[in-house]
């Protein structure tokens, strides 16, 4: 498991373990919203509508 968080500090050009566990949280965080985003954003496009059904 160490191998596999040091490939991924050396791809994004993490040199500290705290950056790395900022990055990843960053990434958690914006995974989570974009649960509570989906659905507004979802009706504001389809007007409640899903857009299969538009013709």
């Amino acid at each position: 498991m160490i191998v596999f968080f040091q490939k991924m500090k050396d791809r994004w050009g993490i040199k500290s373990n705290w950056h790395f566990l900022l990055v990843n949280l960053i990434f958690a965080i914006t995974g989570s919203m974009t649960v509570f985003i989906r659905k507004p954003v979802y009706r504001l496009l389809t007007s409640g509508t899903p857009f299969s059904l538009k013709k």
